[in-house]
This record gives structure tokens, C-alpha cells and sequence, in this order.
């Protein structure tokens, strides 16, 4: 339940407000009219046609600023259209009005500053008047109307002993700043490429636009610009201006319709306290705003920034809400996430809620419907707003944008692009959690690129020890007691899942595909898919280990999504390569089953390794092994420099140089991948192995990679081509530091 009050020390507000506007170059730029008048009140009253305005005035208790003790702007209604407005309200006389309504009301017709017709058509914040650079875009001016501060009550979040939640309230005085008056110029207009009459009227219907040659002020026409006071100027204007609301405001008034907007928005709300404010203006209170976290615009905040020295931003930054209906709500629910396995809206992950109230706001300019219709306006997430503004049930200019409710409600863009998924699929809800808070989700919604994405489900998440905490967030269990999940293994996560660039996955053959996981990889065989880590961790444990697994693509009703392919896929999630280092296994490795056990026993031989790993190999490389079955036969048959026929190392000089003729840096190299076929690593490149000193340096053997599309293969320096043992289907062996092919033969120089 809410109160409100009247703030003490009002008067002290106001001086407190001029003495820094004072400071600001503002009154530089609007100071009083040299020539003298009489005061906006004495020329009003002269007129003689002003008298409710005038009366109004009084009753407010602006008088004596209108009157000469501040210079203003005055837009006065003459009393034909207060008179129109009074009956409107069921009110004969203007005494009639509430104080405060009142208060508001009349404080919407004093602006700040003395403005001339060409300031306000073309009102620049940085002072430079003949400027054309968006010209009329900085449309809004503070006035005198402002809604009195509030007491409201908030509910603090604990915990008890037991670990229950508990609500404490705790009372706070929310502050309402003064309201901004749009003034809509024909600038503005055409500095947006669009029509003026049409657009402007598309917002008040009841009014017509008349300001080809100057401006409309909110709801009402110009019939008198720019007349001289001793305190700043007079526009008479032939409707009474209606105070306008905040865009939540405006949303609440509507509650019956827009109910399950304002929930969904009100889960994120937040009551901020603001310390400028409460130096300047609390007298010993505390002074909180109304916003709505992080990411999304603070709707119930009428202003676009609590910086009143921020001229620019309060002129010209507006929100934009386009509120589906409840109706609209329940018709998506039906036709996107009860297919997707959710039975309430009770159920739909936070996540997805958030995501789907910011892409039905924007925060910027004002936004009119031309500009929608044209493709000119995106969401924060930098999506295509996508909206028919003939079917939209309400709209209203606010004091802080504009609000378009919305009869029917279009999918989001993210919402059916690859992240689509796990939006709306309740098995995939825990990995939308991965994609935000690993910072990738954003940047998986364009339409320039395709993307091909696995999609691990929440049961298989639970395998990796993630639990979900009572706060939605994802945990990671570690040694029994639940962490936060790091950005760096979510990151790894979602680049293991992600390929950009790629297309549908084939159904038969076999094929690598290179993951945003650099030097991690898809492998398909005959409709089937693994991992490099995955494969590389069975088949050097067990050769007849199968670690491939069948995969199924997951639709958008019926087809595929907008910017590409998503599949999921059974049993233990992928990960990219482990810590596992392919250095220190052939430096330390003595496990006889190995398919690189007799080239790891020749390494360990060799001067090669010192500290338990390769002394002599970059941060990646990649190695081409033989055959345990091959090295074997050439030990026997005496090819292996430095060896003997028994295996017994006899000169660990030769075999460390004949060894290192295997290795090839990849930084040295350039090279971006793994070898494999279809890949970019076919070439000749350098080896380890230094073939001779010159004075400018070692010159080091070369050693080629071929790939005719079938198979590859490596040829030496003597034009010796050796296969690749094809057993394994030309996948390459990948670790975190490097990768290997076997091959069927020593190589020879």
C-alpha cells in the first residue's frame, strides 16, 4: 500500500535547483529579452482572454514566477479551450480541481527558460543555434509539474535461521522529479524521414497537426508563437495540456489488460537510493528512484537520467515499450512454449522472461510508427522490433516515451534464431543460463552468419555436478559444496556446442567440423557424432572403444531455425579438451597399450625431455607417429638413427634430431588447425629438426602434409610419401597443446 505527502521545504528545492541552473551556461543562452513587456502575467492579463489559465495559475501558487520572480516559458490555453477542458472533466469552474491535480496541471504550462520559437524548433543543449546535426530531436523541456514525493513500502529479502526466506518491510521515500513537456517541431520530422502529420497524430488522434512552420506542444496546436515577456515568451496554444505519465504509469491504468506485462516487468524492479539527490534534496531523508535493474529501461522513472545537469540526455533519450496484451501473452504461450513442453507460465525460466521484456523495449529516441514499419528500430539485444502498428490496441505519448500495447505479439527475433532452443524448450532451460552469463547469447541471434549448435539438455548438465540453486542460478558442485559455475567453463561449454558458419549436419560419411573452440572439433562418421576430446580420450585408451553417438535435430515448427541449425544429442555432455597434455604423455607415458607407446619409449630415450616434459616444442604442435607395429619393424631392420637392432639407444644425440623431424610447431607454421581431411593444413612445412646452421640462423628441414580429399599423407624431403593409418579414419588425435596422426611407416631423410 502506498501513501503520499507534500514535500517539506519545497521553496528550498526550487532555489536550490536555480542557484545550480544558474551555474550552468542555460542562462547564458536564455537570458531576458532585452526590450520590456510587462511580465508574462501583465500581457496575459492585458489579452483579456486568459482569465481561467490566469485564475489557475493563482490557485497553484505560480504566480509570482509568472508574474516576474523567474523567467519562463508560457504555454496558455485561452479559456474557450480550458473551458472545453473543465466540462471534459465534469467540472464547472477551475477551483473546482483538486490542489495537487491542479498543481500538476498548471505546472505542465511553465517551462524553464525563455525559449523563442527557433529554440524551440531547433533546441540545441550545447548552445550551437544555427546547427542542422538532429535537429529537432532534442524535443523535451523540463516544467514545473511534478507529482509529490511518496512513502512506499518494500520488502527486504533474508534468510532465517533455518535457511527459510523472509520479507521484512521497510518503508522508503520514493521521489518523483519534475515532468518534461514534449515540444514536436517539423525538425524532428524530418530529421527522422518521416511523415509529420500521420506519425504525430498516429499518438493524439483527438488533435491535428499544424506545425509545418513550427511546432505542436504535446496534445495541442500553436496559435500564437513566440510573444515577448520582460521574463521570457508566451505561446498561446488552443488545448489545455495533459500532464503526462510515466509509461508504467500509463501501463497500471490499463492493469485489466496488461497485467502479465507488469508482473514480468515487476520481477525485475528495483528501489534504488540516490545519493546526489538526497544531498541536494532529502533535508535529512533519503531519496530513492524507481528502476528496473540493469537491462532493462526504468519505465516508472520520469526522467531519462537523475543527472539534471545532463541537458542532452533528458532532452532527447525516450523508452519505448510495446506491451502484448494478456490476451497476446496467453496466444504466444499456446503457439511457443506449451509445444516446447512448459505447462504455465509459472514454469518459463527467468531467463526467457527477461529476454522477452527486453525485446519489447527500446531505449533511444522516440519512436513513431513509420520507423517501426520501415525496419528502423531494434531491441537492446539488437533485434528487429517486429510489430503490425495497425493492430495495436493502445498508445500513448509519456512523459518518458511512448507506450504501443499490443493486440497481437509477434516471435522476438532471438527467440527463433539458434538460442530459440533453449528459450523454448523446457529441457534445454538450464543452457540458456550458459548462454547469457557466458556473454555469447547476444551475439548468437544475427542473421549475417549461420550457426549450427548442439544443445546439452538440463539432465545431462546434472552429470557434470551443476545443480540449480533456489535463486535460479547454476551451480557447480566442488567437493561436495555447490560454486558459482565460472564464466571460462561456461564459455567452454557453449563454444564446444557452437559452430558459426556451418551448415546442417550430414547423415552420412565423414566429416570434421571445426568448433568455436579453438582446436576442438565435431566428428561425424555415418550420421553419428563425437569430439575430438571425446574420441582422442577413448581410442587412446581402447582402440575398439566406440565413442560416437546419434543425434537429432531439434525444429521451430517444423523447420529450421532463422540463422541456422540446432541438434541434440544423448549422454555425457561434450567438453573441449581437458588439461591432459600431449607433451607430458609422450615425455612420461609407459602404458604399453598406448598406440604411441614404442614413439613415447623413443622420446624418453632421447634428450628430449627434461622436467617431465618435450624441451624442445612450442605451445602447440602437431606430430605425425608411427605405428607402434611400425617402429617395431624399422628398430629390427637398424632405420632408426641412433638405435640399435636389440632397441638399445646408442647415441641419444642422433635419435633427439631424428625424432624432432616428426614435430612441426604450429606457431611457427601458422597453422590454425589440427590436420585432418577438408582441412587447411595441407603444405610443406617446417620441422623441429635443424638440417643445417647457416650464419643467419638454422635452416629446418621440411616436411609435407597432402590431402586429396580421400586421405592423407606426409612426404619427406626425399619425395617419400608415408599414409596416415587410415584405422582411424583420418581423425585427428587432439589435446590441449597439441594433436597426432599415426602414420603407417617411420619417416626417412
Amino acid at each position: 500500500m502506498k501513501k503520499t505527502c507534500i514535500q517539506r521545504g519545497w521553496s528550498l528545492f526550487l532555489l536550490s535547483f536555480l542557484l545550480f541552473a544558474c551555474e550552468s551556461k542555460m542562462d547564458e543562452h536564455y537570458k531576458i529579452p532585452d526590450w520590456l513587456k510587462g511580465s508574462a502575467w501583465e500581457v496575459l492579463e492585458d489579452r483579456g482572454n486568459y482569465a481561467i489559465f490566469l485564475k489557475g495559475v493563482e490557485l497553484a501558487g505560480f504566480k509570482p514566477i509568472v508574474e516576474g520572480k523567474s523567467i519562463l516559458t508560457v504555454m496558455a490555453p485561452d479559456d474557450a479551450a480550458f473551458q472545453a477542458y473543465l466540462t471534459a472533466k465534469g467540472v464547472s469552474s477551475i477551483d473546482q480541481l483538486p490542489k495537487e491535480e491542479l498543481s500538476k496541471l498548471i505546472g505542465f504550462h511553465l517551462m524553464y527558460y525563455s525559449y523563442s520559437k527557433s529554440m524551440l524548433e531547433n533546441f540545441r543543449p550545447d548552445g550551437e543555434e544555427n546547427s542542422t546535426y538532429a535537429a529537432g530531436l532534442y524535443y523535451k523541456h523540463r516544467t514545473k509539474s511534478q507529482d509529490p514525493i511518496e512513502q512506499v513500502t518494500v520488502y527486504e529479502e533474508g534468510v532465517d535461521t533455518d535457511g527459510v526466506p523472509t520479507y521484512t518491510p521497510r518503508e522508503i521515500t520514493l521521489y518523483h522529479p519534475e515532468r518534461f513537456l514534449p515540444v514536436f517541431s517539423h525538425h524532428l520530422f524530418k530529421s527522422k524521414r518521416i511523415d509529420a502529420a500521420s506519425n504525430y497524430e498516429y499518438f493524439y488522434p483527438g488533435s491535428r497537426w499544424d506545425g509545418d512552420e513550427g511546432f505542436n506542444v504535446s496534445n495541442a496546436r500553436v496559435t500564437g508563437y513566440g510573444i515577448v515577456t520582460d521574463n521570457g515568451y508566451i505561446y498561446t496554444i488552443d488545448k489545455v495540456l495533459e500532464p503526462l505519465e510515466t509509461i508504467y504509469k500509463e501501463l497500471t491504468k490499463r492493469a485489466d489488460a496488461y497485467s502479465r506485462f507488469l508482473d514480468m516487468y515487476g520481477q525485475f524492479a528495483r528501489f534504488a537510493k540516490d545519493d546526489e539527490l538526497t544531498t541536494n534534496y532529502g533535508n535529512g531523508t533519503d531519496l530513492y528512484l524507481y528502476g528496473h535493474g540493469d537491462q532493462l529501461p526504468p519505465i516508472a522513472y520520469e526522467w531519462s537520467t537523475s543527472n539534471f545537469r545532463s541537458i542532452s540526455t533528458l532532452s532527447s533519450v525516450a523508452y519505448s515499450v510495446f506491451a502484448p496484451s494478456n490476451a497476446a501473452f496467453e496466444a504466444f504461450f499456446e503457439s511457443y512454449w506449451r509445444p516446447g513442453g512448459y505447462t504455465s507460465f509459472d514454469e518459463v525460466d527467468d531467463i526467457a522472461m527477461s529476454y522477452m521484456l527486453g525485446n519489447h523495449v527500446y531505449s533511444g529516441l522516440v519512436v513513431f510508427p513509420e520507423e517501426i514499419t520501415r525496419g528502423d528500430i531494434v531491441t537492446l539485444y539488437n533485434t528487429k522490433i517486429n510489430i503490425d502498428v495497425t493492430k495495436v490496441q493502445d498508445r500513448k505519448m509519456c512523459v518518458n516515451g511512448v507506450f504501443y500495447g499490443l493486440e497481437e505479439m509477434a516471435v522476438p527475433e532471438i527467440y527463433r534464431a539458434v538460442p530459440g532452443a533453449a528459450f523454448r524448450e523446457k529441457r534445454f532451460s538450464w543452457y540458456l543460463y550458459l548462454l547469457k552469463h557466458s556473454s555469447l547469447l547476444e551475439s548468437l541471434t544475427s542473421l549475417d552468419v549461420s550457426m549450427v549448435a548442439l544443445m546439452p539438455t538440463n539432465d545431462q548438465l546434472a552429470t557434470l555436478g551443476i545443480v540449480k540453486d533456489v535463486n535460479g542460478d547454476l551451480m557447480i558442485e566442488e567437493d561436495g559444496i555447490p560454486v558459482p559455475l565460472s564464466s571460462a567453463m561456461m564459455q567452454d561449454i557453449v563454444n564446444m556446442h557452437l559452430v558459426t558458419g556451418g551448415t546442417a549436419l550430414s547423415a552420412s560419411g565423414l566429416k570434421v567440423i571445426r568448433t568455436n573452440s579453438p582446436f576442438n572439433y565435431w566428428y561425424l562418421k555415418e550420421g553419428k557424432i563425437t569430439t575430438s576430446a571425446t574420441f582422442t580420450a577413448g581410442k587412446v585408451n581402447n582402440a575398439s572403444y566406440d565413442p560416437f553417438v546419434s543425434f537429432s535435430e531439434v525444429l521451430f515448427d517444423g523447420t529450421r531455425w532463422s540463422n541456422g541449425h540446432v541438434y541434440a544429442y544423448p549422454g555425457e555432455v561434450f567438453m573441449p579438451a581437458g588439461s591432459q597434455r600431449l607433451a607430458a604423455l609422450l615425455s612420461i607415458d609407459r602404458d604399453a597399450t598406448r598406440p604411441f607407446y614404442q614413439f613415447a619409449s623413443l622420446i624418453q630415450g632421447s634428450n628430449l625431455v627434461s622436467d617431465g616434459t618435450l624441451n624442445f616444442i612450442g605451445p602447440r604442435f602437431i606430430v605425425f607417429i608411427p605405428t607402434n607395429e611400425a617402429i617395431t619393424a624399422a628398430i629390427a631392420a637398424g632405420r632408426i638413427p641412433g638405435v640399435s637392432t636389440d632397441g638399445t639407444v646408442t647415441d641419444r644425440a642422433a635419435l633427439s634430431e631424428y625424432l624432432r623431424y616428426y614435430f612441426l610447431p604450429t606457431d611457427v607454421n601458422g597453422i590454425v588447425d589440427y590436420p585432418y581431411i577438408g582441412g587447411d593444413c595441407a603444405g610443406t612445412f617446417s620441422t623441429s629438426r635443424v638440417a643445417e646452421t647457416t650464419p643467419t640462423g638454422p635452416v629446418y628441414a621440411r616436411l609435407s602434409i597432402l590431402d586429396d580429399g580421400n586421405k592423407l599423407s606426409v612426404r619427406t624431403s626425399e619425395n617419400v610419401e608415408v599414409k596416415v593409418d587410415e584405422r582411424f579414419d583420418y581423425f585427428p588425435f587432439a589435446y590441449q597443446d597439441g594433436g597426432f596422426h599415426l602414420i603407417e611407416d617411420i619417416l626417412e631423410y
